[in-house]
């Protein structure tokens, strides 16, 4: 593990570790772009076993789906997308509960989810909140490992 020293800092003793992640990491943003409340689709690495979600808190109470594109396209262009699962949150944006659980139960108090392969399979994943995410936008962090 490297350390640096934070860049722009004048004070040298002002450090950060640097690890080395032995997974794939994926940062979409919550609201996409010109949205509300779809975040950014994110693809799913060849291989990827697991899947952390580590969610930053988002805005207001309601709930958070992860749902996976359907590759079929309609005619009219329209892509259909379902929903594999629903996460709840506080009043303040915190995730606190998954339903139904993930099979490792896991939701932390920093907000991460565990998802296994056989929870969330391959293909294209994004994030959808009930609540307009567009005042506030965040990078969640998805971690894929192998």
């Amino acid at each position: 593990m490297a350390v640096y020293t934070a860049t722009g800092s004048t004070d040298v003793n002002v450090t950060r570790k640097t690890y080395g992640w032995n997974s794939v990491i994926a940062y979409p943003r919550m609201p996409e772009v010109g949205g509300t409340v779809n975040g950014e689709p994110f693809n799913v690495p060849r291989g990827a076993d697991t899947m952390v979600i580590h969610f930053p808190d988002l805005a207001g109470a309601g709930t958070v789906s992860l749902q996976s594109l359907n590759p079929s396209i309609a005619a009219d262009g329209t892509e259909t997308w379902s929903t594999i699962r629903v996460i709840a949150t506080d009043a303040a944006g915190a995730v606190i509960v998954a339903t139904p659980a993930p099979i490792t139960g896991l939701v932390d108090a920093l907000g991460a989810v565990v998802f296994y392969k056989s929870e969330f399979g391959s293909g294209v994943l994004r994030i959808v909140s009930t609540v307009d995410q567009s005042a506030a936008p965040v990078n969640i962090s998805v971690v894929f490992g192998f």
